[in-house]
């Protein structure tokens, strides 16, 4: 009799073990089980990603360089011998003052050398000597430059000059090394009924210990010219603090620039009356990215009903324009603001220094009418633009790398070998590296000679 395969009676089929029930169930959690993996092990915290030009400050990069021998050997850069169209190193002296005005940024490549160094340029340096010499015995107003030009070819290295040739006068310098911190909305601000003008405290202290820090030596020898009692923002009352005619500033600002009662701001206004009071000693006003002014005439700070606040509504940069339009001027000295290429490109500046016709139906944001015509009130200011590097003045920068060992890659890499005399490559390689950094285009040389090998 035929009977079919496979099937049995329900009572005899074999029914699941314990231990296959057991099997069966742990198999279904290995369907469902979850990754270990916790992505915030792996999270990023602040400061643990840089970008390169701060990395390499951070990590303190100068110090593998080899150039100590090749820096002993360059000549000194001064007021007496400016040494044009050639690499130069700052005095001694100067060094650390010029790194407390905030002379030098990352992107400059300073920290290829164990000391930052600097190229003299025949007709800019020049200039930037003859104006400071003209400065030390006349106003304010009539010395008032603004250094222009294109991205990345020397704008603050010429502030920089500027300031090294301070430093061997008996004068107060004044630097704002970054003018964007002052409108972007970083800093705190509070609105003073009584002037009808916002304030900084924060901002003003830190320009104040700035200041105070690298002047205080001139500010022993300026006396007060009239007596001062200076304000409080603390709620709790204070005691009353005096100064007379007696005094310096040194004294005054040494007492209350660590008193955190004080209030910043009137601090910061009498010390820029005083200075302006003295007749005896040259006061420089220098500030670099001074386009900011423009690319932010309405600041990133809001009022109370949220509109952009106009960059004059402040009681710091409403005295800062007051002394850059010369409405209110040093007795002797000048002011210097470099523009920064990477702003907006407004009519404000142009239209002031005279390179534009001004556009009357132009919208604010194109140009701040009111800020041109406070530029030119007390005359047009003096105009400064810095151009490219010439051929001979990028053949001394190459020559210098190549003795301090920067660029070694590059003989090779440009079809020349190292044991080739540096004499004999070096008019070749520069007159390449001159076409390859667009025509004389400092940053780009830097950029070019350094980073094209990685």
């Amino acid at each position: 009799m035929f009977r079919p395969l496979g099937l049995t009676h329900l009572s005899q089929r074999r029914t699941f073990s314990s231990s296959t029930l057991q099997f069966a169930v742990y198999k279904s959690k290995s369907f469902s089980r979850k990754t270990k993996y916790d992505p915030s092990k792996n999270r990023k915290g602040p400061g643990k990603d840089k970008r390169f030009n701060k990395l390499i400050v951070s990590e303190n990069y100068k110090k593998s360089a080899t150039d100590q021998e090749v820096h002993e050997k360059l000549p000194v850069f001064s007021a007496e011998n400016l040494h044009l169209d050639e690499v130069v190193k700052f005095k001694k002296t100067s060094y650390q003052k010029l790194h407390i005005l905030g002379a030098f940024k990352p992107n400059q490549f300073n920290e290829l050398y164990s000391r930052p160094i600097t190229l003299s340029r025949k007709v800019e340096t020049s200039q930037i000597h003859e104006f400071l010499t003209k400065s030390l015995s006349s106003s304010s107003k009539g010395n008032r430059l603004i250094i222009t030009g294109d991205l990345g070819v020397g704008k603050s290295t010429m502030l920089t000059q500027f300031h090294a040739l301070a430093l061997e006068q008996d004068s107060v310098i004044l630097q704002i090394s970054n003018m964007d911190a002052l409108v972007d909305g970083s800093n705190d601000f509070k609105y003073n009924s009584a002037t009808g003008l916002y304030e900084q405290p924060m901002a003003s202290r830190d320009l104040l210990k700035k200041w105070f820090s690298l002047n205080k030596n001139v500010f022993d020898k300026i006396k007060l010219s009239r007596p001062y009692s200076p304000a409080f923002d603390s709620v709790k009352k204070q005691k009353p603090i005096g100064f007379s005619e007696k005094n310096t500033l040194r004294e005054v600002l040494g007492k209350l620039l660590y008193n955190p009662a004080v209030s910043r701001a009137n601090l910061f206004q009498f010390l820029m009356d005083e200075l302006a009071a003295q007749k005896g000693i040259p006061v420089f006003l220098t500030i670099d990215n001074f386009s900011a002014l423009c690319h932010y005439a309405n600041t990133r700070y809001r009022d109370k009903n949220n509109n952009p606040i106009y960059f004059q509504k402040f009681q710091l940069l409403k005295t800062l324009v007051e002394f850059i339009s010369g409405d209110k001027t040093f007795q002797k000295g000048a002011i210097v603001a470099a523009t920064k290429f990477d702003h907006k490109d407004t009519d404000t500046i142009p239209v002031a220094l005279g390179l534009r016709e001004p556009d009357y139906y132009a919208k604010f944001d194109q140009w701040d009418r009111k800020f041109t015509e406070q530029l030119v009130s007390n005359g047009k200011p003096e105009h400064m633009h810095v151009k490219r590097l010439s051929k001979e003045q990028v053949r001394a920068l190459v020559e210098h790398m190549l003795e301090c060992k920067v660029i070694p890659h590059e003989i090779e890499k440009r079809g020349f070998s190292r044991e080739d005399d540096i004499h004999e490559v070096l008019p070749r390689l520069s007159e390449m590296e001159y076409l390859l950094s667009g025509n004389g285009n400092p940053r780009e040389l830097y950029k070019n000679c350094v980073f094209s090998y990685i």
